[in-house]
């Protein structure tokens, strides 16, 4: 297929359908498993495609008299744009930092969303590619964005950085169940307008009906909490004045403001969170039914000593020709009422809140995604602490809990990562940002002639750095220069230069390069 010919697929209608189809028992498991696997493959090698084909100039844009990094092509139904800072959307949170960084937290958020696969929510098709320096995003197209404005389009969250806010209470709806699951709160935002606005996501998310009458969530990327230690933001002291926090690991500030948790650490804080609810839960409930039981044995106690004193009462009077029956009391032990009264006692008591719960009465962990940004907010006080205190005891739980455990299983060997992609694949398992490699390796300095582990967080160190910088060289190779610029980089990263000394003992220029 040539390159100005366009494909009759729609791979939203595509996408959409197989997602939409039947779930209800096994065999209709497997063929919609088969379906979303087969169409998602198809649409990937296409935008793969027509992604390389954009960074070489083969596509023509849609709006060729805009600035290069702002324009956006399409081709084959798929709407590719470049990882840039377009009209300074992101002028606030990083510029073309923060537009790259967004593009792949939201993939994050698309991936998360779509594991969930919540009923009624859809999220577009997104391959990101990253090709000769450039990052190029291609999407799926919404039935109908292309007929309309886009300012028209949008009838949840913000296009313009919060200026306008819109909310919608039939998609609000939607998002109750997949917000629970990921721990979302709704919160109170305003906009440029001053009127005020609940919302579930972050203002940044936006939510389109399109023609085809379906709710579509996009850009994702601030679908996680934010991580206090990249953004740069001071720890505050929520328990005690006098307990100073000092969190063993962290990492630089980066250069965007958009650096959030991973959804695995988030879901492990949770988890963890919940283990020590019950826990207390647990001590106080054993603690209140033991107080009850000494309380009922006594009452018990009582009434077996009145029974006795009456019981002879009664001898006496027989012996004198009195008859007196007195009515026979069961002994009252601990009952279920009385577990059921103890449980309220202690939910009442604000035992979940202690915990980072967002209500009193059961277990309800969530964070505002919104809490750092400059948005305007309505939130009493008490809530605006409490976001904070969460999204802060977050960064400290993977600091001083998750990393320090990792550490520890680096150093015993207990975990021995083969290369730097396995490394990354258990710190993303662990819900550990690749942004707290340095310090982790830093950790592993102590044995590093004896550690295998040391060695490979290095390696894992230095590539992230060359890729980076391979990056920025690349971008303005011209393509029939594009082979000899790459052998030359290659040769720089992996070649040793030696200088042999003169007989002045001066260094003389280098003897060769080995690759």
């Amino acid at each position: 297929m040539s390159l100005g010919m366009m494909s009759s697929r729609d791979w939203n209608e595509e996408l959409q359908s197989a997602r939409e189809l039947p779930q209800t028992n096994v065999h209709e498991k497997i063929v919609r498993d088969r379906t979303i696997f087969r169409v998602t493959c198809d649409f990937v090698a296409m935008a793969i495609k027509g992604a390389q084909a954009v960074v070489d100039g083969n596509i023509p844009p849609l709006n060729a008299a805009d600035d290069k990094k702002s324009r956006m092509f399409l081709w084959n139904n798929i709407f590719f744009s470049l990882g840039f800072d377009m009209k300074e959307h992101y002028g606030a949170f990083g510029g073309d930092a923060a537009a790259y960084a967004a593009i792949a937290g939201d993939l994050k958020g698309i991936t998360l969303y779509q594991s969930l696969d919540t009923e009624g929510l859809h999220t577009l098709g997104t391959v990101i590619v990253d090709y000769r320096g450039y990052r190029v995003v291609g999407q799926s197209i919404i039935s109908g964005i292309l007929s309309r404005d886009q300012e028209q389009s949008i009838i949840y969250g913000s296009i313009d950085n919060g200026k306008t806010i819109n909310s919608n209470d039939k998609f609000g709806k939607v998002l109750e169940g997949s917000s629970k699951k990921l721990h979302l709160r709704e919160h109170s935002v305003i906009g440029g307008d001053e009127a005020e606005h609940r919302l579930v996501t972050s203002y940044d998310c936006k939510g389109i009906i399109g023609n085809d009458g379906r709710h579509y969530l996009i850009d994702l990327f601030r679908s996680f909490a934010p991580d206090v230690f990249a953004l740069g933001v001071p720890l505050e002291n929520y328990r005690s004045e006098e307990e100073q926090i000092a969190p063993m690991f962290t990492c630089p500030p980066t250069a965007h403001k958009l650096a959030t948790l991973r959804a695995e650490l988030i879901e492990a804080f949770a988890c963890y969170r919940y283990v020590l609810f019950t826990q207390n839960m647990s001590a106080k409930f054993i603690k209140a039914k033991g107080e009850r039981e000494t309380k009922l044995k006594e009452i018990e106690d009582s009434k077996e000593g009145k029974e006795e004193k009456e019981g002879k009462d009664n001898e006496s009077d027989n012996d004198s020709g009195c008859s007196v029956e007195s009515p026979v009391n069961s002994p009252k032990g601990f009952t279920e009422t009385d577990a059921k009264e103890i449980l309220e006692e202690i939910k009442s008591s604000g035992t979940a809140r202690q915990f980072g719960s967002v209500t009193d009465t059961e277990f309800d962990l969530r964070f505002n995604p919104d809490i750092y940004t400059n948005i305007g907010s309505k939130d009493h006080e008490s809530d605006k602490k409490h976001d904070k205190q969460i999204v802060q005891e977050m960064a400290v739980f993977l600091s001083d809990s998750v990393i320090v455990k990792f550490v520890y299983e680096l150093k015993t060997m207990t975990q021995r990562p083969l290369d730097a992609i396995h490394l990354s694949d258990l710190m993303h398992g662990r819900g550990i940002n690749m942004r707290y490699l340095g310090g982790i390796t830093k950790a592993l300095e102590e044995n590093q002639d004896k550690n295998h582990n040391y060695a490979v967080c290095l390696s894992g160190l230095v590539t992230r750095a060359a890729k980076t910088a391979f990056k920025k060289y690349i971008i303005d190779i011209p393509s029939q220069q594009l082979g000899s610029a790459v052998a030359h980089f290659l040769n720089c990263y992996h070649g040793t230069v030696e200088r042999q000394k003169t007989a002045s003992g001066e260094n003389s220029p280098p003897a060769g390069t080995q690759s």
